[in-house]
């Protein structure tokens, strides 16, 4: 039995063939002629090669995407991660492949993490962006946006997750500065011995009340949820309500 494949050129493309040859013997074992069978595996080849671009192709997307990603089993395993993911948290591939998705949380997020990880595979939780808080190698703790979507084999299976990690730990420090700016504001209006109370333009260029301070009740009189929502003037003398805007 002899197996000759053949390497055909033809407009660029290289057709693939197969030749079985198989000897036929007479009853003294001697050789009287071939059997000769030709497969053309041109297609198949060219199948083969088309999924293996695609494949290169989607590994450097993946690779070289500048948001951090990596690829999770349904064991939530991770198989797959980019470049962007281990300059972010400081791991070398071979330190994140291997280990589950949850293990690159904080402690206190590793249980709830394992657990909404298998809620969302089995469908009982939808999958939606989340806040997450991540270890670093240097010890930074990150908080990230998570974003994913399903995996499937070429059955149409589910096989896993894909998983993007967007940095949002300067966006939550900034949002934790304004909220504790918004607080001492508003413990300084509240015992604030002066009278403070807050205007907004309504229509026609009207100013209406929005809030008052306890300071501003006590100088004037006026008691709680009489000056919400009235305009200047009528709270104040027209010469006083001119004044204040």
């Amino acid at each position: 039995l002899v197996t000759i494949n053949e390497m055909v050129r033809h407009n660029i493309r290289e057709p693939f063939q197969r030749l079985t040859i198989t000897p036929v013997f007479d009853a003294n074992g001697a050789i009287t002629n071939f059997i000769a069978i030709k497969r053309d595996y041109s297609e198949h080849r060219r199948l083969e090669q088309a999924e293996r671009r695609v494949d290169r192709q989607y590994r450097l997307l993946f690779e070289d995407a500048a948001v951090a990603c990596h690829q999770v089993d349904l064991t939530g395993r991770i198989t797959l991660v980019n470049r962007a993911e281990c300059e972010l948290l400081g791991y070398s591939p071979d330190e994140i492949v291997g280990r589950k998705t949850w293990e690159l949380r904080d402690l206190d997020g590793q249980r709830d993490g394992r657990e909404r990880f298998f809620r969302r595979v089995s469908g009982v939780e939808p999958l939606r962006p989340y806040k997450a808080v991540v270890h670093c190698r240097d010890g930074r703790r990150l908080t990230v946006e998570v974003h994913h979507r399903f995996l499937h084999d070429e059955a149409g299976q589910l096989c896993g997750l894909h998983m993007a990690l967007i940095d949002i730990t300067e966006k939550e420090e900034l949002h934790a500065q304004l909220a504790e700016t918004n607080r001492q504001f508003e413990s300084f209006v509240e015992h604030s011995p002066d009278a403070i109370f807050v205007v907004a333009a309504g229509p026609e260029g009207a100013y209406a009340t929005q809030s008052v301070n306890p300071a501003f009740l006590r100088i004037t009189g006026f008691q709680p949820g009489q000056v919400e929502g009235k305009t200047l003037p009528e709270i104040f003398s027209p010469e006083v309500a001119a004044a204040a805007v």
